[in-house]
C-alpha cells in the first residue's frame, strides 16, 4: 500500500483490520477534473466532487491503495468521532 500517504491513526487501524471497509478523509493538493471525480466514486468516494478540497467516505479497505495511487491525494486520514470541547453542550 502507498502507506506514506497514509495517517498515523490509519496506519494503526490498517494494522488491525485488512479487511471490510473504513471510513476515510481524502484531502487533495488540487481540485479533481470531471474524470477523477468519476474515478473516486467508482472507488466508494460517493461525494467526490470537481470543487471539493476534501472528501469524506467509507470505502473498501483494498481501495486504499488506489486512492493513495491519485497525484492529487496528499492525505488519506481515519474518520473518527470527535470528542465534545469540555463545558460546552453537544
Amino acid at each position: 500500500m502507498a502507506a506514506g500517504k497514509f495517517d498515523a491513526a490509519l496506519n494503526v487501524h490498517l494494522s488491525r483490520q485488512t479487511q471490510g471497509t473504513v471510513g476515510v478523509s481524502v484531502r487533495l493538493n488540487s481540485p479533481l477534473t470531471p474524470e477523477e471525480a468519476a474515478r473516486m466514486r467508482s472507488l466508494g468516494m460517493v461525494g467526490a466532487e470537481t470543487g471539493r478540497r476534501v472528501l469524506f467516505g467509507t470505502v473498501p479497505v483494498s481501495a486504499l491503495p488506489s486512492l493513495a495511487s491519485f497525484d492529487k491525494v496528499a492525505r488519506l486520514s481515519l474518520d473518527q468521532k470527535m470528542a465534545p470541547k469540555p463545558g460546552v453542550a453537544a
